[in-house]
């Protein structure tokens, strides 16, 4: 059974016993409200289909129900409200995970641009003025997208994502998910010029790439792998025409900061999973170099 059809037979039945105890205290008064009815008949005399071993006094036995009924969705309803305790204490638990993971995260992302010399103590160590961006991003092969994962930046104005996804046909990440590598410098300084070509060289269009943010004009993207398989895409950029040089691949394959990723990244995958799961899909949009 796929883990959506699982998911799928969770919330249905979190769904009855959110209702349940309400239907069940509702269904309590019914048999109360014959009560008057029914007078003092019997019950095998109100329900003819009954044999007479049933004489005992209709009126009791639905009050006897109503009785029955009602302590019945009381008992549900402490279940439910044990059930909401503990699962709010699980949400928190697991949320301070989640916040201990995207702190670690983020620690790691500095520290690799650190092991690469390009900042010290989260401030970069380039030109006067110029910034150091590093995204690390997962694939999703089903909607062919990249999927960022975390971001660190020496200068917050470059920090937020503009997307939640990524084409993956497109950027220097395209190349560097196929090849393992992809290394630009000396991009030009001039915006019409930059633009026009990193839309020759990476198949952005346009007016895509007229809308970026950070105009970077030294990059490299750099694969993921886990094992055998490509696990994701960490892209660094810098507004430092000759800030990220040929030797980032090598210092990026020995760094210590790069083997705890590796390690992390099925973590993050799956939870990446889960949320795309609950929102069923990934916004498109704009893509990186």
């Amino acid at each position: 059974m796929s883990s959506d059809r699982v998911l799928s037979i969770a919330r249905r039945i979190d769904r009855i016993s959110e209702y349940l105890p309400r239907v069940v205290m509702v269904g309590a008064q019914v048999p109360a409200w014959f009560t008057v009815m029914v007078g003092n008949s019997r019950l095998h005399e109100t329900f003819g289909f009954l044999p007479e071993q049933f004489a005992i006094r209709t009126d009791a036995t639905l009050i006897c129900t109503a009785m029955g009924l009602a302590v019945w969705g009381m008992y549900l309803e402490g279940r439910r409200e044990k059930t909401l305790i503990e699962r709010d204490e699980q949400l928190e638990l697991a949320q301070k995970v989640l916040a201990t993971l995207d702190r670690r995260l983020d620690d790691l992302l500095e520290e690799l641009t650190e092991e690469l010399g390009l900042t010290s103590g989260g401030n970069t160590k380039l030109s006067s003025g110029k910034c150091v961006r590093i995204t690390i991003y997962a694939h999703d092969p089903t909607d062919r997208v990249f999927i960022p994962l975390g971001r660190r930046s020496t200068n917050p104005r470059f920090r937020d994502f503009g997307r939640k996804s990524y084409p993956d046909d497109q950027g220097l990440i395209s190349r560097a998910w196929e090849t393992g590598w992809g290394v630009e410098t000396d991009l030009p300084a001039q915006k019409d010029q930059w633009v026009d070509e990193v839309s020759e060289r990476h198949s952005i269009p346009t007016e895509v790439a007229k809308q970026f943010r950070l105009r970077a004009r030294s990059l490299a993207a750099l694969r993921l792998q886990v094992g055998r398989e490509k696990a994701g895409v960490i892209v660094i950029e810098s507004d430092d025409p000759k800030g990220i040089g040929g030797n980032v691949v090598d210092d990026y394959r020995s760094s210590r900061a790069y083997d705890e990723l590796r390690a992390l990244m099925p973590i993050l995958v799956a939870r990446n999973d889960f949320e795309h799961r609950k929102t069923n899909s990934y916004t498109s949009g704009s893509t990186v170099i």
